[in-house]
């Protein structure tokens, strides 16, 4: 919503080449906000705002696109913006962008990722389409059942800015096998030196990797 009261300025902005005035406007807006704003811009106007960006930002921003206009986006911008935006994206965002784009362009955007980005990209892609490995996320933050509670949320302050689950938390062993999950909430509320392997646990719920997503929800439906 506020995205779209500031429009008419931002494309204003852009049209006076107003750049410093566009980058305080873009740099107070939530990162869905300033999305909406670039669905409407003009085609020739998009690339503006992402050279506008940091490469973290940009990427987070690009995610909230529709996945159409992300593909268009990408082959327009310049060759270092496209692969400063795909590295920062996480892996299961990167792959959905992916499974739009021409093979070669998708070839030649894993061929320039970074080792860690890359690895992780054909991990998803091996799951076929439509699966559940193939729109997992490999980036959470792993927690020992030996850690206390005080333990735990330094290694979540630790964590990467872009890791996305951090409402459920993941206890794994020491082979990293899954173990239990519990509430960020539990462990915010615990006594410090409480043990996380002593925490109200939640039963984990899991699917096979290569579950076909809609069949799954078919039978959730019934």
């Amino acid at each position: 919503m506020l995205g779209h009261l500031l429009q008419v300025e931002v494309e204003e902005l852009i049209q006076q080449r107003d750049w410093a005035g566009l980058r305080a406007i873009i740099g107070e807006l939530p990162d869905p906000d300033l999305a909406e704003i670039i669905v409407d811009l003009p085609p020739e106007d998009e690339g503006i705002i992402f050279r506008l960006l940091s490469r973290d930002r940009a990427g987070s921003v690009f995610s909230y696109l529709p996945q159409e206009q992300q593909a268009e986006l990408i082959t327009s911008l310049s060759s270092e913006q496209m692969l400063d935006i795909v590295n920062a994206m996480t892996p299961d965002d990167r792959v959905q962008l992916l499974d739009d784009l021409p093979a070669e362009v998708t070839r030649r955007i894993l061929d320039s990722l970074t080792p860690a980005a890359r690895a992780a990209t054909r991990t998803l892609l091996g799951y076929p389409e439509g699966t559940a490995g193939h729109r997992m996320t490999p980036e959470y933050v792993k927690l020992s059942p030996d850690m206390t509670a005080g333990e735990a949320i330094d290694a979540i302050r630790r964590a990467e800015k872009r890791v996305e689950t951090l409402n459920v938390l993941y206890v794994v062993d020491s082979a990293g096998g899954l173990l239990f999950d519990i509430r960020l909430g539990a462990l915010v509320k615990a006594d410090p030196a409480t043990r996380v392997g002593d925490l109200q646990q939640q039963a984990p719920v899991s699917i096979p990797a290569r579950t076909d997503l809609a069949e799954e929800i078919g039978r959730a439906h019934v």
